[in-house]
């Protein structure tokens, strides 16, 4: 978010200019709350920058809007983070996925690639990540350790130190048992500098 914008979105948010929308009379669901409330959303540049619950904010008013939708008392719900999935295991491209997923309130995605990674190596990531620059929601990628799976793989896919300049966010699952016993050293060295960053995916002693 650019300084300018943020500026916009503060403004927006204190009701010294309008906001772009107002979702009105919403069933809100309050997930830090942990409840279900009516009330009102104000969104500035894709940014919420107001909630206002029936009873509790009656005397702040509301905001001057370009654009009203009365919800009807529908569910206003913030969207669904995937938390680990692999999609080429659903044999559909990402951007077929998201197309479902969106469908479904998710809007965010953390994809492990290390099955198409295996057969293709970087080509293979290569695709899932172009792909899913074209999807209605956000697929953020990780980047698999397991690849090859095993010391004899036939596929002879590998990832290497190109992997560095590709956009990966994290170090992802260790599915393979054989290497984790082995602690080879070119494998650890692999753990400890190839994602610079925390794995949250679901191996034992991983933080969320």
């Amino acid at each position: 978010m650019s300084v300018e914008v943020m500026r916009t979105v503060i403004d927006a948010a204190e009701g010294r200019v309008p906001v772009d929308t107002l979702f009105t009379n919403a069933q809100i669901v309050d997930v830090y709350g942990q409840r279900v409330a009516s009330g009102s959303v104000a969104v500035k540049d894709g940014v919420i920058v107001g909630v206002l619950y029936d009873g509790r904010d009656d005397a702040a008013g509301t905001y001057e809007a370009t654009e009203v939708i009365d919800c009807q008392g529908r569910y206003l719900a913030p969207g669904f983070i995937d938390g680990h999935l692999h999609i080429e295991s659903s044999n559909i491209r990402p951007a077929e996925y998201a197309r479902m997923a969106a469908t479904r309130g998710t809007t965010t995605a953390i994809a492990d690639s290390h099955e198409i990674a295996n057969v293709a190596g970087l080509d293979g990531l290569r695709f899932m990540i172009e792909d899913g620059r074209r999807a209605p929601i956000s697929i953020k990628y990780m980047m698999p350790p397991c690849v090859p799976a095993l010391p004899d793989e036939q596929a002879d896919a590998r990832l290497g130190h190109a992997l560095r300049r590709m956009p990966v966010l994290f170090l992802l699952t260790l599915a393979n048992l054989f290497r984790l016993r082995g602690t080879k050293d070119k494998f650890i060295h692999t753990e400890h500098t190839g994602a610079g960053s925390e794995a949250p995916g679901n191996n034992t002693g991983n933080r969320p």
